[in-house]
């Protein structure tokens, strides 16, 4: 059985030398059932597409480990890295949004950020190592939204276990301002940072 990635690379305008990278699915350090992404694999795609990239991402998330490392590559990326999310990116796949020099997001789009989780059985010695660990994530997912947003730490550090963010969150926070979409008339995209 052939594995799916949940990526693919397109032809966007080739006037601009643009590529369109579509995230659409699961993330995950290994391939499990076949559909989550294998960062190793996206490299070596990532590297064949030089130039400025279009990133639409619908993404439930998944590993933050894996979300990662995608980001790294995607910062690393020579060329300018727009990102638009339309329909969902939640989780690790908000962390890979923070790589956008610019990141939009559809009207009916939602980005949902969380506190890391993890399973983890044992000892009262190792739910503390647990806890630790998670702490760590959390400080490290924050280094890109602080990156990308330039808020404060305190303001990702003391929201709520969840958190759903829309265009309408958005707008009213003023971090955001509106953008039309490149395709003729469609409907507006706004932008974060």
């Amino acid at each position: 059985m052939e594995k799916r990635k949940f990526w693919v690379f397109q032809r966007g305008d080739p006037e601009k030398g643009e590529t369109v990278l579509r995230l659409d699915g699961p993330i995950a350090k290994e391939s499990w059932f076949g559909d989550e992404v294998t960062p190793a694999l996206f490299l070596s795609e990532l590297e064949r597409h030089p130039g400025d990239l279009t990133v639409w991402i619908n993404s439930p998330g998944g590993d933050v480990f894996a979300a990662s490392q995608i980001y790294t590559m995607l910062m690393d990326h020579q060329g300018k890295i727009t990102v638009k999310v339309e329909g969902l990116a939640a989780s690790a796949a908000s962390v890979i949004a923070m790589a956008g020099g610019e990141v939009l997001m559809s009207p009916s789009s939602m980005m949902m950020i969380h506190n890391p989780t993890t399973i983890a059985e044992g000892w009262k010695d190792e739910m503390e190592r647990a806890v630790s660990i998670l702490e760590e994530v959390k400080a490290s997912i924050i280094n890109a939204y602080e990156l990308k947003t330039g808020l404060s730490r305190h303001c990702y550090r003391d929201c709520p276990s969840l958190r759903l963010i829309n265009v309408q969150d958005c707008g009213s926070r003023r971090q955001h301002r509106q953008r039309p979409l490149a395709r003729n008339q469609e409907p507006c995209f706004l932008a974060l940072g």
